[in-house]
């Protein structure tokens, strides 16, 4: 918002521009990319009858679902959805190909048939790049989804052992002539900031922000999290090969985004195990599988040649809400990342609190701030349950396992919880100084009064007194008496509790700190540490 006030104002929420930011802004040496493939367009859902394909993918989730993840634009009075939605649809007759090769002269091309992009409230975008290639072999299959998913190189030595394509582009072809909008060579790769600078194609496609400014982040690794759809010709494969070992392994090769091989590529015992958890039988004995991980979903079915596949209606189900369920599954693993970056930056802003510094009402504001986002993300958009139907929450289930959403989610709340805690702890100390210092005020003020109301009220008839009656000297006495032990015991309470009331006495710029050895960093002896801690 800082970066581009042509677009946001003061006042205005960011999700209200979001429109004209995407689809009206490019940076200019990414602006060729969008411009041939006409830009993103905002892509609401408007049409809800029984044959739309809106109100087929909706009507599996619960209301509550529908409102958080759909964007239904501009056509719902009750408009919660906080999520857009943009496409990027070629022009007509125009085609758009994926490109890959390594030097080991391996390569494919892949037809592009979906550009999607969905930008949530909370700042997390997910980039979908639908391909499709048919009739091709077992093992080319293989090498597209390892290989193509790959957005930038974790090495040099991964280019020259062909772990990684040398040359990756987007061409469009119109009327038979092709034309390269984006492509990749990997030949300046170097760090962005603290990023690694982005295939050539991605950013062509995300041409709205700079990534070169850090205006957006790459969540997970060096992959593209591959979502696959294998059909096996059924006819080229023996009786009963539903149920056999060898589709167990032909699958795990898809699982676990390996080349083709012989056997499992990994222990047989431990593939096994893996896949008991990771894999989907409901429905093998007709052929299919699903399958999840940290970084692949897979669904395999067995099919004819001659049957048509986008009639089918386990291909129906991918394309539409188990794609939904893996995006809404996948949003949820993003989000609980960036909480996780969020908490450590908030614990950094307040170190120097943590190491005996002053807290002051931003510090709680920090705090504050996270906890809320937190609540807000864990009522409004994190549910357990999406739909009544069991096999769509096993399948979701089992998305949630392979990202580790449970163990995640708990152990960024218990965090966030214990960082409050502590931010709380240190702001009651600071009004428990305030505390003492009144106390003490109170006290010496007190004192003053005592001894000034006593000899005030009583040395003018000191002398008339002394030559009274026993009764009266008896009494000045008693009273003489009391203001010298109440002064005393005052005394002696602060003198033995100087420790409680230095703190209060003494500015916070000459309080003792931890310094550097403290019990946080690495250094300083014990005995250091037992004479920092007695400080």
């Amino acid at each position: 918002m800082e970066e581009h006030p042509e677009i946001w104002k003061d006042g205005e929420q960011w999700f209200e521009k979001l429109d004209l930011w995407v689809t009206a802004h490019a940076i200019p040496e990414h602006a060729t990319a969008a411009s041939c493939l006409g830009g993103w367009q905002r892509a609401p859902e408007t049409e809800f009858d029984l044959h739309s394909p809106a109100y087929q993918d909706m009507v599996f989730f619960h209301p509550f679902v529908r409102r958080a993840f759909f964007d239904t634009g501009y056509v719902s009075r009750d408009h919660d959805a906080l999520v857009h939605r943009y496409v990027i649809r070629p022009e007509a007759g125009g085609r758009l190909w994926y490109e890959a090769e390594d030097l080991s002269g391996a390569n494919a091309s892949v037809e592009i048939t979906d550009l999607i992009l969905l930008l949530f409230a909370n700042g997390v975008g997910i980039l979908t790049l639908g391909v499709e290639a048919r009739n091709i072999s077992y093992s080319h299959a293989l090498w597209i989804n390892e290989m193509m998913r790959k957005i930038y190189p974790s090495s040099d030595r991964q280019i020259e052992v062909a772990r990684i394509p040398s040359r990756l582009a987007l061409v469009h072809e119109l009327d038979g002539r092709r034309e390269t909008f984006a492509e990749e060579t990997w030949k300046d790769s170097r760090i962005v900031g603290i990023c690694p600078r982005l295939s050539s194609v991605l950013l062509s496609l995300l041409h709205f922000a700079n990534y070169s400014r850090e205006e957006f982040e790459p969540v997970l690794d060096e992959r593209m999290i591959v979502n696959s759809f294998v059909s096996l010709d059924r006819t080229q494969l023996p009786a009963g090969y539903e149920t056999a070992e060898e589709y167990d392994v032909a699958f795990s090769r898809f699982l676990y985004v390996d080349r083709d091989g012989g056997g499992f590529r990994y222990e047989p015992h431990f593939i096994r195990e893996r896949m008991k958890k990771q894999v989907y039988r409901r429905w093998q004995h007709e052929g299919t599988l699903y399958g999840a991980t940290g970084y692949s979903n897979v669904t395999s079915v067995l099919a004819s040649p001659e049957m048509p596949e986008g009639d089918t209606p386990v291909y129906r189900m991918f394309k539409t809400k188990n794609y939904l369920i893996a995006v809404i599954a996948l949003f949820y693993r993003s989000s609980l990342l960036d909480f996780a970056k969020e908490s450590a930056l908030v614990s950094r802003q307040l170190f120097p609190v943590f190491l005996g510094q002053v807290v002051r009402h931003r510090h709680i504001q920090f705090a504050t701030r996270l906890m809320a986002d937190f609540h807000y993300f864990n009522n409004y958009w994190f549910f357990d349950e999406l739909t009544t139907k069991d096999e769509e929450m096993e399948h979701f289930q089992l998305f949630c396992d392979a990202y580790r959403i449970g163990p995640m989610k708990e152990n960024i709340e218990d965090q966030i919880d214990k960082l409050a805690g502590y931010i709380d702890r240190l702001y009651t100390l600071r009004n428990s100084d305030a505390v003492n210092r009144l106390a003490l005020i109170d006290v010496i003020l007190g004192i003053g009064a005592l001894v000034t109301g006593y000899y005030g009220m009583n040395i003018p008839l000191l002398g008339d007194v002394l030559k009274s009656d026993t009764l009266s000297l008896t009494s000045l006495v008693v009273t003489s008496l009391m203001t010298i032990a109440s002064v005393a015991f005052i005394v002696y309470i602060v003198a033995f509790n100087w420790v409680d009331y230095r703190a209060s006495i003494l500015p916070h710029r000459y309080r003792k700190s931890l310094g550097s050895n403290s019990l946080r960093q690495p250094g300083g002896t014990e005995s250091e540490r037992e004479k920092q801690l007695g400080a």
